[in-house]
């Protein structure tokens, strides 16, 4: 490569957040299944909880109950917290770890809603 650095270019994710694994799992697939309606290309990694969009944005899930709390989405510009359950009721413990998730995001990460994401994926 004669010297040359080549940069990988990091695809913008937006970061979901929650309590619960079943709750990612189950956005994600909301998500998934409303993206095949309209059959928009998509791949569901449940083991990582990633739903990958081409052309638009990855969706990255993150509990705060969960293992590698700072892993696998460093370049998020947006992250959304589960309508399920309501942060304002999260326990000392819980904000915490909440706090390691967010530390992991990119600079100036904006918070936005579950609609937000539906219409950042061409959904509404």
């Amino acid at each position: 490569m004669c010297g040359r650095k080549l940069v990988k270019e990091l695809k913008e994710t937006i970061l979901y957040i929650s309590k619960s694994e079943q709750d990612i799992q189950s956005v994600l697939k909301y998500f998934q299944s409303k993206l095949k309606a309209v059959q928009k290309e998509c791949t569901l990694d449940e083991k990582h909880n990633i739903l990958k969009v081409p052309k638009y944005y990855d969706i990255v899930g993150k509990s705060v109950h969960g293992t590698m709390l700072g892993a696998g989405y460093g370049y998020c510009k947006y992250y959304c917290f589960s309508e399920a359950y309501s942060k304002d009721k999260y326990s000392n413990a819980e904000n915490e770890r909440l706090k390691e998730i967010l530390m992991h995001t990119r600079e100036g990460a904006e918070e936005i809603s579950e609609l937000d994401i539906l219409r950042m994926l061409g959904l509404t």
